[in-house]
């Protein structure tokens, strides 16, 4: 130091109310996150999750489309009709080229839809490249609809809900109740009941009929029928015309007209070219046909006489 001037003295001596602050630490910079990514994220389902709006249900209450060996199956949920749509574009939308050319397997519960409707949805997924293969249902009306627009269509009743309520056709039946079906069933058609099935119309060639009941045709009957599909060899098919493709009752089966010799079934097909209304029912584990009686006394009990 000059002469004159007192010396410095060393920093170890500085008072500590005299020292200097230490310049503040700055933190190391974090890489940013981004705001959503304080959310958890879900596992991989398989499924593809799309953002919701939170004025509308979730997709997968509207929609839930599942990938299968056979194909694609899409189950419609709540919600309305442009909801559903709506959710079914962006799934698909969503998925890419997943599930191009895909021939969907449709379940559309105890939802009534209409005409209009399944063709708008039958549109969406054209947009696709996919096709609707199938509707399977537990509405009638629905049913119906996929028949009209030339859909193959399943009538079933939905798991754990209620039967189609119908009155007894007639007190001597044990109370059964049955379903009535008006129209055509065409190649591709299949309607399947627990009910007895009464069919208004004919039932063409490829059109398949079954019921854990009996099976009544008011009209011409040359597709495939199965009554007492649960077991039940008591149940009938009868039919105005009755030249089934084939035709089973419980586990025992015919074929139609004109099988090789030697075949099973072929005396059951053994009778007289003058059509008249006809029923066929079980005695002694083989199937029989006789004349449709409307004065036998006794009603439909009676024709399962002999029946185990």
């Amino acid at each position: 130091a000059p002469a004159g001037e007192p010396e410095s003295p060393p920093a170890a001596d500085v008072p500590p109310f005299l020292a200097k602050p230490a310049a503040p630490r700055m933190p190391v910079p974090k890489a940013e996150m981004p705001p959503a990514a304080a959310a958890p994220v879900p596992p991989a389902t398989g499924e593809t999750e799309l953002p919701v709006d939170g004025a509308q249900a979730a997709p997968n209450q509207l929609i839930n489309i599942k990938g299968r060996s056979e194909g694609i199956a899409v189950e419609i949920g709540k919600g309305s009709w442009n909801e559903v749509m709506a959710a079914l574009a962006e799934r698909l939308d969503a998925s890419g080229r997943f599930f191009r050319k895909g021939s969907v397997a449709l379940d559309t519960g105890p939802r009534p839809v209409s005409e209009d409707e399944l063709h708008q949805l039958a549109g969406v997924l054209a947009t696709h490249e996919m096709t609707l293969g199938i509707v399977r249902t537990a509405s009638e009306r629905t049913f119906q609809a996929a028949l009209a627009l030339g859909f193959t269509a399943t009538l079933e009743s939905a798991e754990g809900a209620p039967m189609a309520a119908a009155a007894p056709a007639d007190t001597n039946t044990d109370a059964a109740s049955y379903f009535v079906y008006r129209g055509y069933l065409r190649s591709g058609h299949r309607l399947r009941r627990k009910e007895n099935i009464l069919v208004i119309g004919d039932i063409n060639p490829g059109a398949e009929v079954v019921s854990d009941g009996d099976i009544l045709v008011w009209g011409r009957l040359r597709g495939i029928v199965q009554a007492g599909a649960g077991g039940n060899k008591r149940a009938i098919v009868a039919a105005l015309d009755l030249e089934p493709t084939q035709l089973r009752i419980a586990d025992v089966a015919t074929m139609g007209p004109d099988p090789k010799p030697g075949q099973p079934g072929r005396f059951f097909w053994r009778r007289s070219q003058h059509k008249r209304p006809e029923i066929a029912r079980i005695v002694d584990d083989a199937v029989v046909l006789e004349e449709w009686d409307a004065a036998r006394p006794g009603g439909l009990v009676s024709l399962r006489r002999g029946a185990g």
